[in-house]
């Protein structure tokens, strides 16, 4: 799915440069004002990128990535001549017509704006070219970095020095992502950071070391103690960290974590009768709760950048704490609002 997600996002792109290419030509082109609409401008587009395509799908990886240079570029100039030929031909009858009515001499048009086309063409076949060469290469360096992970079992993390740290698998617990950036948790407590997606560290570890508990965390299956319907435990610095699972997935991963290790599971805490505010807290509530303590006025974005919580999250947990009497709110010097302990019966 992420891959396909890439790909659809990717030819987007492309339309859009396209489009945007197209709506340029009709503007301001060197064919205008010999063509006299402007779906010759919209074809002379369809010329260049059915160039730069042939290069891009065909000539690049079947000639130049085969080392077969010389062909390569042979078949790259004998397509841009065709190219050109192909944009004069086109606006060619409207030329002769406007000579016919405007009695002048168009000599040195022809002798100038093919070298133009030549070289404008030729900008988009350098521009794609590169294109190309990065993906290859970035393509190239993912693969060499997933085959290296996979191999010894480690991650690197590159440190805030520029020196390359590696991670043992079995030594981390999960992953958090953001506001842009991966939080690497271990389960000694420590943190350390790495750019990038989840969806990329889905890529480069392989899938039987982890599994997707939501939008935000990737959880290693070793670092799990138990798990219950709706949450998996980790344990973090020797205290169990609760990871909620994503709410319209729980019984898919329900059922890979019960292929995995029955053992481990646990139900959630019901019991009829008793008042929802009576339930005892979860741990990711508690935490918020010890931190408003040593922080008080505290808004939500700074408790979940603090706490490593979504601000998603933050604001749900923040609201049940609220709706159980836990804490209240207050406005802070800066006029905004931040949040209190009300009842310090449950520190």
């Amino acid at each position: 799915m992420p891959d396909r997600k890439k790909q659809i996002l990717y030819i987007i792109a492309h339309v859009l440069f396209w489009a945007i290419v197209s709506w340029r030509f009709c503007v301001n082109s060197f064919l205008r004002p010999f063509a006299y609409s402007y779906w010759k401008e919209i074809v002379t587009v369809l010329f260049i990128a059915g160039m730069v395509y042939l290069n891009y799908f065909v000539l690049i990886p079947k000639l130049l990535l085969k080392r077969k240079r010389v062909l390569f570029w042979s078949c790259v100039i004998i397509l841009l001549i065709g190219t050109v030929a192909a944009e004069m031909l086109l606006v060619d009858a409207d030329m002769h017509e406007r000579m016919v009515w405007l009695k002048g001499d168009f000599t040195s048009y022809y002798s100038n704006a093919p070298f133009l086309f030549f070289l404008r063409d030729a900008s988009f076949f350098l521009f794609f070219l590169m294109l190309k060469l990065y993906r290859v290469n970035a393509i190239v360096l993912e693969n060499t970095e997933k085959a290296f992970t996979s191999a010894i079992n480690k991650l690197a993390i590159v440190l805030p020095d520029n020196q390359i740290q590696l991670i043992d698998f079995k030594d981390i617990a999960y992953f958090l992502y953001d506001n842009d950036e991966i939080v690497l948790t271990l389960k000694n407590g420590q943190e350390l950071q790495r750019n990038g997606s989840l969806s990329e560290l889905e890529n480069l570890i392989p899938s039987d070391f982890w599994i997707r508990a939501n939008r935000h965390n990737l959880v290693m299956f070793d670092s799990i103690v138990r798990y219950t319907p709706s949450a998996f435990y980790v344990e973090v610095g020797g205290k169990e960290k609760r990871i909620p699972y994503y709410s319209t997935k729980q019984e898919e991963i329900l059922a890979i974590l019960k292929e995995w290790n029955p053992d481990l599971y646990s139900e959630d805490f019901k019991e009829d009768g008793i008042e929802k505010s009576e339930k005892p807290l979860s741990e990711d509530m508690q935490q918020i709760l010890d931190y408003l303590a040593e922080y008080p006025g505290s808004g939500v974005e700074q408790v979940a950048k603090s706490l490593h919580f979504s601000s998603r999250t933050a604001y749900r947990l923040i609201a049940e704490l609220r709706k159980r009497q836990l804490i209240d709110y207050e406005e802070n010097n800066t006029k905004e609002r931040g949040y209190i302990i009300k009842d310090k019966s449950v520190l």
